[in-house]
């Protein structure tokens, strides 16, 4: 729908085939398909390396203050 309300973003003239449309909205949907992937990868891997360091800092102090629960 965008394709055909905003034909300028597309650098349509407003004489192209319902074909050429179509092919432009295929090509576009491919494209925005592919860009939503990779904004989906980057936050996986974004809440990923939250998680690996706060088990990594977890496992620091647990390492490094392990003998002094004994004392407790």
């Amino acid at each position: 729908m965008q394709v055909v309300r905003r034909p300028h973003l597309y650098g349509l003239s407003g004489n192209e085939s319902q074909e050429q449309i179509e092919d432009i909205v295929r090509k576009e949907l491919k494209r925005r398909v592919c860009d939503c992937g990779a904004l989906m990868e980057t936050a996986m891997r974004h809440d990923m390396r939250k998680i690996e360091f706060t088990s990594a800092s977890i496992g620091t102090l647990l390492w490094a203050f392990a003998d002094l629960v004994n004392k407790i």
